[in-house]
């Protein structure tokens, strides 16, 4: 007789990684979601993100994408869970390094450094502290750092934390579409 089948993964609840086995459906959904607490909790790191300093979501990191649109809406594509915020209250944009950020029209407004930002774009710097609200976040964008030595023959070449996010949340999709 064949042995009796074991879950593939170990407790998730528990904090532990899961273990999948190659095909696995529900296995690759549950590393996608993984992945992307992790990157959430800040223990995967992302070249652009928000720190937040205080309010509903305090001591939270946010991993930036090239633009973002910050508020409590459904559209915005990281929703801060504050009712002081607009529904769609800020834009940020990030690209090589640096982000420059636009008030969207917002009722309360927002500030940069406790100056108000205004519907023009801003530049930003790293370490300038957002007001939206009742919620202040810092931006921190990763200084790149020496470029890493070429890859000796038949090494293999690693994922960055963004490129593995990307992938982990494209399986999931095909997964859905598929399942």
């Amino acid at each position: 007789m064949g042995r009796a089948a074991r879950p593939a993964g170990r407790d998730l609840a528990r904090g532990r990684a899961p273990l999948n086995r190659p095909g696995d459906a529900a296995g690759t959904r549950t590393l996608a979601a993984v992945l992307l607490r992790r990157a959430v909790a800040g223990e995967i790191a992302a070249p652009a993100h928000l720190r937040i300093l205080d309010g509903p979501m305090a001591g939270r990191r946010l991993p930036l994408g090239e633009e973002e649109t910050l508020g409590r809406g459904v559209g915005a594509t990281l929703r801060l869970p504050d009712p002081a915020a607009s529904r769609m209250h800020l834009r940020l944009r990030v690209a090589r390094g640096s982000a420059e950020a636009q008030d969207l029209g917002s009722k309360n407004g927002a500030q940069v450094n406790g100056r108000r930002l205004g519907r023009r774009r801003r530049r930003l710097r790293p370490g300038d502290v957002l007001s939206l609200g009742s919620t202040r976040l810092a931006l921190e964008i990763d200084a790149p750092g020496p470029p890493a030595p070429g890859p000796r023959a038949g090494a293999r070449r690693g994922l960055t934390a963004a490129a593995a996010l990307l992938l982990a949340a494209g399986l999931a999709a095909l997964l859905g579409l598929l399942g």
